[in-house]
């Protein structure tokens, strides 16, 4: 139930709230939530705000780890 509710944050509009979400998903390597990363994934593609960039690298990085990479 918990690897639920995370997932769900990493959707929020809430900055933060995305922060912890992605930090628990990357620490527990939380496999339910691969479809919503990829999703955040595509949206910061085309994000303009100036912490896109940094977000999507995050992002990246930990769905690069939950596929089996470092």
């Amino acid at each position: 139930m918990a690897d639920q509710v995370i997932s769900d944050w990493i959707q929020s509009t809430n900055g933060r709230k995305r922060f912890d979400a992605l930090a628990l998903v990357d620490r527990f390597r939380i496999q339910a939530a691969t479809f919503r990363l990829a999703r955040l994934e595509t949206e910061l593609q085309v994000r303009v705000d100036p912490e896109a960039p940094y977000e999507l690298a995050k992002v990246r990085r930990i769905l690069e780890r939950l596929q089996g990479g470092p």
